[in-house]
């Protein structure tokens, strides 16, 4: 705490970081892998609120079958500076490497990061994860577009028209690779050239818009789990309106607000716990499909049995083992697998192909 700072809170459950390093380091299969994603929300108290959200893509919305959108740690604060936002990524970070296994470069190279164009997230973003790469909300930057073709007097049809060719559906931003790109950005300059626009948009959009837009397609050529659609922040927007229903769209007092953010968090991890026993509103992805146990079963569990399946579950980071080892379905015992066949006590081996003879006595 610095002296005339306002203090920063830091909130987050053990569950919380382990979702994260199953889902949002490299090691994680492609099947399942998610972004990052950073945000900052308002007018839920006097301080804000930055959230770290991600797919949690072990389960299914039952009514969407989408994957449901999960709460990283959240930090209250009382500024947007990059300092605050620089301790708060770091503190992140190294509860990521702590939970890894392995070596922290392999949380620093691989963590695919999200957010708005906002600056000092941005830096922060690019400090705490010095090696990672850094995805730009593309919502954000069609909006920041529109704002400033506004502010500078662009009519409205060179606007539309302008927002169309970069953002539209046979956008730059869809692009299929280098060469396409490099078209599309092209005649996009062409036609602010050829309708006498302003110099200062030329600028913008060449300095603030492309880079970005070529940082984010040059990601997803690479990264084919990414799909093909531009990436945006929705994830976040969609979890700061249920932060915002949790308050009823009223701001309360810091320590009210830190109890509906447990409450949000505690009923994330209850509604998972039910999925394994074919309960609430998920149900569990194929990949994880080895964990699920009848309801009848898991009713008749003592609460520590519950709680060993439900961490077996949590444990499991989607990937096979290759090791030879067969696993109870309730994921709680492991033994080594064997292939032979038990024999008695001095049978010899025979070929396969041989048929055994009864023994004839005279």
């Amino acid at each position: 705490m610095t002296k005339g700072h306002t203090p920063s809170i830091v909130l987050y459950r053990p569950e919380q970081i382990t979702d994260m390093q199953r889902f949002c380091v490299g090691s994680a299969p492609q099947s399942i892998r998610s972004i990052l994603a950073v945000d900052r929300t308002f007018n839920l108290a006097s301080l804000f609120v930055t959230v770290t959200v991600f797919k949690h893509r072990a389960v299914l919305r039952r009514c969407t079958n989408d994957f449901p959108v999960f709460l990283g740690p959240m930090l209250l604060h009382g500024d947007g500076n990059y300092t605050t936002y620089r301790q708060f990524l770091s503190h992140v970070h190294d509860a990521l490497a702590n939970d890894v296994s392995s070596t922290e470069l392999r949380v620093e190279g691989s963590v695919l990061t999200g957010s708005d164009e906002e600056q000092a997230m941005v830096k922060a973003l690019k400090y705490a994860f010095p090696h990672s790469q850094h995805m730009y909300c593309m919502i954000h930057c069609t909006d920041n577009l529109r704002h400033y073709m506004t502010k500078i007097g662009v009519a409205l049809n060179h606007r539309e028209k302008i927002l169309a060719m970069i953002f539209g559906v046979n956008g730059a931003t869809l692009a299929g690779d280098e060469a396409q790109l490099e078209n599309k950005l092209a005649e996009t300059m062409q036609y602010v050239r050829m309708s006498n626009l302003d110099e200062e948009l030329q600028q913008y959009m060449q300095h603030k818009v492309f880079p970005k837009i070529t940082n984010n397609l040059h990601i997803m050529w690479t990264e084919k789990w990414l799909g093909q659609n531009a990436w945006n922040n929705n994830n976040s927007e969609s979890i700061n309106h249920v932060l915002k229903m949790a308050v009823d769209w009223k701001p309360k007092r810091i320590t009210d607000l830190v109890s509906h953010l447990h409450d949000v968090v505690h009923a994330q991890y209850a509604d998972l716990q039910r999925a394994l026993h074919g309960q609430g509103e998920f149900q569990l992805t194929s990949q994880f499909q080895s964990h699920a146990v009848t309801n009848t079963k898991w009713s008749s569990m003592s609460e520590k049995r519950q709680a060993d399946i439900f961490n077996a579950f949590m444990k499991h980071n989607g990937i096979r083992s290759k090791s030879n080892t067969v696993q109870s379905s309730d994921g709680l015992l492991t033994v080594q697998g064997n292939s032979r066949i038990a024999r008695k006590p001095g049978q010899s081996k025979r070929s396969k192909a041989c048929r055994s003879q009864p023994k004839m006595h005279d």
